[in-house]
């Protein structure tokens, strides 16, 4: 029989591997300057955020490196089931195989971001509206200031 601490360190073990993410990516142009934002919650906590810079690129490339980056920045702190939003309906139909990838540089975030996703308990990306992705999209409009 459990006592009750072995059972609260079992809720908290299982509480600590769902995670979810909100992610953008901000292009100055297209090509142009590009950024990304990324801000991650456990229980409406948040867990970390990112805003960076990553070069010249294209939105839709943004896009991708903003998921990639999240997924990556999850498995390194251990986490194994994420929930992911963004408001690029393409990159989540992407993900989903909704929509084929036919660009050869989305055609290689798609490969990596497949690979990251294979390693992970669950995975589900969810597309929202761009106010409900506000935050990560704030974080990646911060970059470009830094």
């Amino acid at each position: 029989m459990e006592t009750d601490s072995s059972y609260d360190r079992f809720i908290s073990r299982r509480k600590k591997f769902l995670i979810t993410i909100y992610c953008d990516g901000a292009s100055k142009g297209n090509p142009g300057p590009s950024s990304i934002g990324i801000v991650a919650y456990i229980h409406e906590k948040e867990e970390f955020r990112i805003s960076e810079r990553i070069g010249e690129t294209t939105n839709n490339v943004a896009e991708w490196s903003a998921l990639k980056k999240g997924i990556e920045e999850c498995i390194s702190r251990k986490f194994d089931s994420i929930h992911a939003y963004m408001d690029s309906e393409l990159v989540v139909k992407q993900v989903n195989g909704k929509y084929k990838v036919k660009h050869p540089n989305l055609l290689e975030y798609k490969k990596e971001v497949d690979k990251l996703i294979s390693s992970l308990h669950s995975f589900q990306i969810t597309h929202v509206p761009r106010e409900k992705n506000s935050v990560a999209d704030k974080l990646a409009n911060e970059a470009f200031r830094k």
